[in-house]
């Protein structure tokens, strides 16, 4: 009989283009195995074990990418309140009864639990032909009375020996060497929309290949991504959040997708999921294409963050003088560097750092403020200031930071509509003696939310104030349970699409008043990309928020994937030095790092300390500087501003080590960096499904962040044969002209002393 089982099998694989069957696993492992597989992956699922995922096979590489031990983890979870408010957790393997059915390259598992929680649960995963892709739902019938408030599902787990998992946390992060360096139990969470900017995970596993996770959810459902260290591996997961109330189903309106991928960098990965999300509506149009942008802001303005109440501090106490000094700062470093600004005025609300939403009238007076605004717009200059928080509304506050106490005004003008938690009440979170103190979030579906927050902006723009910024880390916040809102309680996707109408209106509001209007966000997210100008990024944050945890690295996984759909921007991060006789090599890193990811050339203070001459500023940061500066007076500027980011060149170059301090836990760490950084960029961009032309340029950053010179050499290869394309190099100084390319690739020595930026641009 089992023969004939084989032959038929055998059969059946040569005749059907996806072959799908079901076959008995090695009797020492007692497992059974329902398999769907095409020419590039297989996967099995356990039977045995009500689902749970044992086998992932890229084909072409012959690897199980998924560990030995997931076929002993449950391949979905599910929380659930009872009627007595009691937390449930259901998993797959404590199923009653589980059946498995495979047909033209679908298999279905059906669940069945047992009272007293009597649910169905029906999951499918589907492998197309000639796709590596295998697409994965799930559907839950409740006939019992329970609330159903998570899903996290698919849960898949790979080996403790990969080498990263590359997570969407803000600008991107990965966490190396996990099984090493995270102790179990270990868990990283980041919602979607807020801090999870994409929605793509992945898993280096070594011998260029790994495992590529991601949702295909182009609506902005409510969700979450987790990355697990477990006793036997590291698991990847994402949450979903149904409609909330007894007996409630739910059904997966989007496929989460696992995939093979090739290399050890998580590159590849990263091009996956941007051919699906080029397709979506958040990348309509690209910067070079959108007019709702204003052009001053396409041409690389210097970023400046001015702390207000700091100067006040620094001109002891005289408010005047402070906010005099602003414009006339502002303006040395624009002539000096020859770069317009946008000037963040930090500390700019009426009642205190982090206080919202009574911003009015702002610190130092509004004849005062909007003198300063003025001011900065007659040098050809430009204010950005930013709403603490985004919707929060704060309650309290107490020493050292101040006392406040807002309660009152809250209950009676804004908790109406303010996110309600699961039990029902209004969400409060924070901590009255910490920064942002005690708060509650305004729902962003709420109609009455985007009427305060258009008349906030209206009323910034009458500052004289440019730019406005949301301080909604990612546009997103924690789910809301009411039924007073406009929206269904629990999960969905109103928050997404609240943020967006809301973003939407206000650009269009403050452009029709000022065509030099922009607004922006803190921490990117993808589905705004077009209803906002810019965003705020931390791409040259390590050791620190929001790479601050175990073994988390820092990599542009944003940039990567929307550099020529989103303008990028960082001022608060990257410091001002002011001891002249004191280098600062994690300064010379922030500001590197800036550069060659696309960002714009940034100082920040903080402090009390005047601002100082540029020609002032500690000379090896100076140095850097300058080299940058160069670089966007240069045609270089348009690769590094609205360019798409292509993936690094391969260049051989020693290693440095850079020693940061964090603020927070009070440790010094070293981090190694290659001495040379770089990014590579292509412009004019071509657009998604289109193929380069002859006009298509190519330009390459780099930077030395060693103490020595370092020569490299770099192979430049031509895109398109038959084209001839004039190699240059910008940086300070002449212009120098390297030459020409054609047919063949040619490679280029290039020697950097420290400090040193160029950039080397290849153009038809």
């Amino acid at each position: 009989m089992n023969a004939l089982k084989t032959l038929l099998l055998v059969t059946a694989v040569a005749v059907c283009p996806v072959a799908v069957k079901a076959r008995q696993a090695d009797a020492s492992r007692g497992k059974r195995l329902v398999i769907a597989e095409n020419g590039r992956v297989r996967v099995g699922i356990d039977t045995s074990r009500k689902g749970a995922l044992a086998e992932f096979v890229w084909k072409a590489s012959g690897r199980n990418l998924a560990s030995t031990a997931a076929g002993d983890r449950s391949l979905y979870n599910i929380e659930a309140v009872d009627g007595q408010g009691n937390l449930r957790r259901i998993a797959s393997d404590q199923a009653k009864k589980s059946t498995a059915a495979s047909k033209n390259g679908v298999v279905t598992i059906v669940n069945r639990h047992d009272a007293p929680f009597p649910l169905t649960v029906t999951i499918t995963c589907t492998v197309e032909t000639g796709s590596p892709l295998a697409r994965w739902r799930i559907r839950i019938e409740n006939t019992s009375d329970l609330n159903i408030r998570k899903i996290m599902f698919p849960v898949v787990e790979v080996s403790d020996s990969a080498d990263y998992v590359l997570l969407p946390a803000c600008d991107g992060c990965v966490i190396e060497k996990p099984g090493q360096n995270l102790r179990a139990g270990y868990r990283k969470e980041l919602l979607y929309p807020g801090s999870a900017s994409a929605q793509i995970m992945a898993a280096g596993l070594g011998s260029e290949a790994g495992l590529y996770y991601a949702v295909y959810d182009a609506q902005g459902y409510k969700k979450s991504f987790t990355v697990k260290r477990t006793k036997t591996g590291v698991a990847l997961l994402a949450t979903h959040f149904p409609v909330d109330g007894p007996g409630n189903d739910y059904e997966q309106p989007y496929d989460v997708v696992l995939a093979p991928f090739r290399g050890r960098a998580w590159y590849a990965a990263a091009d996956m999921y941007k051919t699906w999300a080029v397709k979506q509506h958040w990348c309509k149009k690209r910067i070079v294409e959108r007019a709702d942008i204003p052009g001053w802001l396409k041409k690389a303005p210097m970023s400046l963050t001015f702390s207000l109440r700091g100067l006040v501090g620094g001109h002891r106490g005289d408010v005047s003088a402070a906010f005099e000094s602003v414009p006339e700062s502002a303006q040395a470093y624009t002539n000096y560097f020859t770069r317009p600004a946008v000037v963040l005025l930090a500390g700019w609300q009426g009642k205190g750092y982090y206080i919202s939403p009574h911003y009015f009238p702002p610190f130092g007076g509004r004849e005062r403020f909007t003198a300063m605004t003025r001011a900065l717009t007659e040098g050809g200059n430009r204010s950005v200031v930013f709403l603490c928080g985004g919707l929060y509304w704060t309650l309290a506050r107490k020493p050292p930071l101040g006392n406040y106490d807002d309660w009152e005004c809250f209950r009676r003008e804004g908790e109406s509509f303010a996110v309600v938690g699961p039990n029902g009440d209004t969400l409060v979170s924070g901590d009255p003696a910490k920064r942002v103190g005690r708060y509650a979030y305004l729902c962003a579906a709420d109609r009455r939310t985007h009427k305060m927050m258009l008349d906030i902006c209206a009323r910034i723009q009458d500052l004289g104030v440019t730019v406005t910024q949301f301080e909604s880390v990612g546009g997103g916040q924690p789910v809301c349970y009411s039924s007073d809102h406009g929206h269904p309680p629990g999960g969905g996707n109103y928050q997404a699409w609240g943020y967006h109408k809301l973003f939407e209106a206000a650009l269009k509001q403050g452009l029709a008043r000022d065509n030099d209007y922009a607004l922006t966000i803190e921490e990117p997210g993808e589905f705004y990309l077009q209803v906002l100008s810019a965003y705020h990024a931390r791409d040259n944050a390590e050791y620190r928020w929001p790479r601050g945890g175990p073994a988390q690295r820092g990599v542009p996984l944003f940039t990567y994937l929307y550099h020529e759909y989103a303008l990028g921007y960082l001022g608060q991060g990257s410091p001002l030095v002011f001891n002249t006789k004191r280098r600062s090599r994690p300064a010379e890193l922030l500001h590197a790092m800036n550069f060659v990811r696309g960002k714009m050339l940034a100082l920040s203070n903080w402090s009390t300390s005047p601002w100082p001459a540029p020609q002032e500023l500690e000379k090896h940061q100076l140095k850097m500087m300058r080299g940058i500066a160069a670089v966007l007076r240069s045609p270089g500027a348009d690769y590094l501003m609205m360019g798409k980011m292509l993936p690094p060149v391969e260049i051989r170059v020693p290693r440095t080590r850079v020693r940061f301090w964090n603020w927070q836990t009070k440790k010094a760490k070293e981090i190694s960096f290659p001495a040379i950084l770089q990014g590579a960029y292509e412009y004019p961009p071509v657009p998604p499904g289109e193929a380069p032309d002859g006009k298509v340029g190519y330009g390459y950053a780099f930077v030395n962040i060693a103490r020595k010179p370092v020569e490299f050499e770099v192979k430049l290869v031509p895109p398109l044969a038959g084209v001839t394309y004039s190699v240059g190099r910008y940086g300070e100084g002449a212009v120098q002209r390297l030459g020409v390319v054609a047919g063949k690739p040619r490679p280029i020595k290039l020697a950097l002393a420290p400090g040193e930026s160029t950039f080397v641009e290849v153009a038809p």
